[in-house]
């Protein structure tokens, strides 16, 4: 998909570099099953970004599993989906909010995201707003987790919020992964806030985004061509010529230059096979 985004890109000369103007959304698991039910709901998005043509895709797996608190998952309780959105990058995340407030509820969400950039950039930490009045607003007690504790407003990832506040707990575990963002591509997480709020309950909730750049043309030099010598990449070397002429074939090239010129070549053998027939006939 990228090299025809890239070659669409080079025949149409479009140039962009504005962030996404129609991003998806994934929404799931929100204000549902508060009455001391087990819930799990994972999210994993898989985005490609061109800042030159200002094109996207995307493909999401999602996964809701809804049963009894404090045991494992069988199949039968979980809902596994696929989705491959061809037309817009998914970058913003809102689940399991508001969720499973019953008293001896379990909560367990996840969202694990990559985001490649066709471009020119440099990644950057995400800013968080996590466990902030939350587990009656900390100090978190012996084998709870909250990393890191930031409470940064409009951030990139915000999580844990405004939970775990009903009494005598059993465990929250909320952690945002090694991860980067990008201004070319702004991404939001808003998870597991307000949630929880049942005595005896447990709350696991985790974050792991992960952004790439890659060049437009990581085979171009700079000078025209991938030689360096400032030619284009639809010219044919001398070998490429003798090629065709002994055996009527083209070296692989993947440039439409190089095609045309085979089209070009084809057309014209096949003119001059016609002219030769057309004076056979007429001696």
């Amino acid at each position: 998909m990228t090299g025809v985004v890239l070659l669409a890109g080079a025949l149409l000369s479009v140039v962009g570099s504005s962030p996404p103007a129609f991003a998806a959304t994934i929404a799931q698991c929100n204000g549902i099953n508060n009455d001391g039910d087990g819930v799990e709901c994972d999210v994993t998005i898989t985005n490609e970004w061109n800042m030159e043509t200002s094109t996207g895709s995307s493909t999401v797996v999602t996964r809701v599993c809804i049963g009894a608190a404090g045991v494992d998952f069988g199949a039968g309780d979980c809902t596994v989906t696929t989705e491959e959105n061809l037309a817009d990058v998914t970058t913003v995340v809102d689940q399991c909010n508001g969720t499973a407030n019953g008293g001896g509820s379990n909560l367990r969400c996840s969202v694990t995201m990559t985001n490649t950039i066709i471009g020119t950039g440099t990644p950057n930490a995400p800013s968080v707003n996590q466990c902030n009045d939350a587990f009656d607003s900390l100090p978190l007690p012996a084998g709870s987790l909250c990393d890191p504790v930031e409470a940064t407003t409009d951030a990139t990832i915000a999580q844990c919020n405004n939970s775990m506040n009903g009494g005598t707990q059993v465990s929250m575990q909320c952690t945002v992964g090694v991860s980067s963002v990008s201004t070319a591509m702004p991404v939001t997480v808003d998870q597991c806030n307000g949630s929880v709020e049942g005595g005896g309950s447990l709350l696991e909730c985790s974050t792991q985004i992960t952004t790439l750049f890659v060049p437009v043309d990581e085979g171009d030099d700079g000078t025209g061509g991938d030689s360096g010598s400032g030619g284009s990449d639809s010219d044919l070397s001398d070998s490429d010529v003798s090629t065709l002429a002994a055996t009527g074939a083209l070296p692989l090239h993947d440039t439409l230059g190089a095609l045309a010129l085979l089209l070009v070549i084809g057309g014209g053998a096949l003119l001059a096979a016609r002219h030769r027939e057309a004076r056979r006939l007429e001696g």
